[in-house]
C-alpha cells in the first residue's frame, strides 16, 4: 500500500480537461497527498508536455491496444498493492492486459441518475416514475404547471445520456448489450431499439428552446428553481447540489426509470503515458492514488465513487457516450446520430438505419 516517504522533488503533470468546482477540488486532493511523496502534481498543458493523460475506459482500452500516446506499465505497482482483488471485474478488464496493468482509476460515475423537482411530484402520488411511460405520463399532467418539464440540451453528450438510459431501462440491458457492447447491426433494426428512438423523439416536445440551447449546469438550475421537472444526467450533478442554500433544496436523485438497479458507469482514469516520468515516479503516483483514503475523497469531491474498495454484485453497464462501452471514434460517431437525429426530427427506421451502418461499417477500430 501507500508508503510516506519523504524525496526528492519530482514532476507530475497531468494533461485534462477538468474544469468545474468539482473537478478542482478532487485535483487539489491528489496534488496534497503526492506533495507528502515528493511529487509535485502539475497540469499539462499539452500531450508532448504530459507525464500523464486523463482518459475514459474506453480511450484507455484504445491506448493499450496502440492507439494514442501509449501507457506506462503499472504491473509491480498493481501486484505490489494487490489491485486484482480491490478491483471489481468491470474496472479491471480495462486495465489488465496479457498480465500487465494500465491507468490508475480515480472514480467511477453514475450516468443514469435523475434529478427530480420534488415539489413537481405531487402530481404522480409523491412517487418517482418507475417507467419511462409512466414518466410521459407526469409530464402531461405537469402540463399546465410546468409545460416544458424535461431540462435537455442540444449538446450530442447531453442527448447521449438521456439516450444511454432510455435504451437500458425501456430496452432492457439486453438490448443495451447486443448494441453497444457487442455492436451488433440488427440489433439498432429490432423494434424495441426503434421504440426507444421514439421515446427519444417524443421527448423532444418537453423541452423548450432556452433548455435546449443550455448547457447541463444551466439546465440543472431550471430544475432547482421549478422551471422543468428532471433532468437526466450524471451523479456530477451532486456536488453542484450540494452547495446550494437549504431553502433551495427541492432536488432528489433517483436513478432513470427502470434502471434502478443497473450502475451506467462512467470510469475516469489516469494514465500515465510513455516513460516521461521515472518508472519510479509513476509507481508512486499509482500506489498513492489508489490509497483507500484518497480514492475516498476525491469521490466525496466529485460526487462518484471510489474505484478501489467494497463493490457488490450488480448490474454494471458501460455508457456509450461517454467512451465507456466502445472506443472514441464509434462513441463519438454513434451519439453524434442520435443527437442529430433528434435535432432534424428523423424517423426512428431512419436513426437506426445510420446507427447500423456505422457499426457495420467498422468505424471501432478497437473492440471493447
Amino acid at each position: 500500500m501507500e508508503n510516506e516517504v519523504q524525496d526528492q522533488t519530482r514532476h507530475w503533470r497531468l494533461l485534462h480537461a477538468w474544469q468545474g468546482a468539482a473537478d478542482r477540488r478532487a485535483l487539489a486532493i491528489c496534488r496534497e497527498r503526492l506533495a507528502r511523496h515528493g511529487v509535485y502534481f502539475e497540469d499539462a498543458v499539452s500531450l508532448d508536455h504530459a507525464d500523464a493523460v486523463k482518459m475514459h475506459a474506453g480511450v484507455l482500452r484504445a491506448a493499450i491496444d496502440g492507439s494514442g500516446p501509449p501507457p506506462a506499465d503499472l504491473t509491480a505497482t498493481a501486484l505490489r498493492d494487490d489491485w486484482e482483488s480491490r478491483l471489481p471485474r468491470f474496472i479491471r478488464q480495462y486495465m489488465a492486459r496479457n498480465g500487465r496493468w494500465y491507468g490508475i482509476p480515480v472514480g467511477v460515475h453514475q450516468g443514469n441518475a435523475m434529478w427530480v423537482n420534488e415539489r413537481h411530484l405531487a402530481h404522480c402520488d409523491r412517487r418517482v416514475p418507475a417507467t419511462w411511460p409512466e414518466l410521459l405520463q407526469w409530464f402531461d399532467e405537469l402540463a399546465r404547471e410546468v409545460p416544458y418539464p424535461l431540462a435537455l440540451g442540444a449538446q450530442p453528450w447531453q442527448i447521449g445520456m438521456l439516450f444511454d438510459s432510455i435504451v437500458l431501462g425501456h430496452g432492457g440491458e439486453g438490448l443495451y448489450r447486443a448494441c453497444y457492447v457487442d455492436r451488433d447491426p440488427e440489433a439498432f433494426r429490432l423494434p424495441a431499439f426503434q421504440q426507444c428512438l421514439a421515446l427519444l423523439l417524443r421527448l423532444r416536445r418537453y423541452v423548450d428552446d432556452e433548455a435546449w440551447g443550455s448547457g447541463w449546469a444551466d439546465n440543472l438550475r431550471r430544475v432547482v428553481q421549478g422551471r422543468a421537472s428532471v433532468q437526466v444526467t450524471g451523479d456530477w450533478a451532486a456536488p453542484m447540489l450540494a452547495t446550494l442554500r437549504d431553502t433551495e433544496r427541492v432536488v432528489i436523485r433517483a436513478s432513470a426509470p427502470a434502471t434502478t438497479d443497473c450502475l451506467l458507469y462512467v470510469i475516469d482514469f489516469f494514465v500515465p503515458v510513455n516513460e516521461r516520468a521515472e518508472a519510479t515516479t509513476h509507481a508512486t503516483v499509482a500506489s498513492a492514488l489508489s490509497n483507500d483514503d484518497v480514492q475516498a475523497e476525491v469521490a466525496c469531491a466529485k460526487g462518484c465513487r471510489r474505484a478501489f474498495g467494497p463493490w457488490r454484485d450488480g448490474i454494471y453497464v458501460p455508457s456509450m457516450t461517454l467512451e465507456q462501452a466502445c472506443a472514441p471514434a464509434l462513441s463519438s460517431a454513434l451519439v453524434g446520430i442520435v443527437a442529430g437525429g433528434l435535432g432534424a426530427a428523423r424517423s426512428p427506421s431512419q436513426i437506426a438505419a445510420q446507427l447500423a451502418e456505422a457499426v457495420a461499417a467498422g468505424i471501432d477500430l478497437h473492440s471493447s
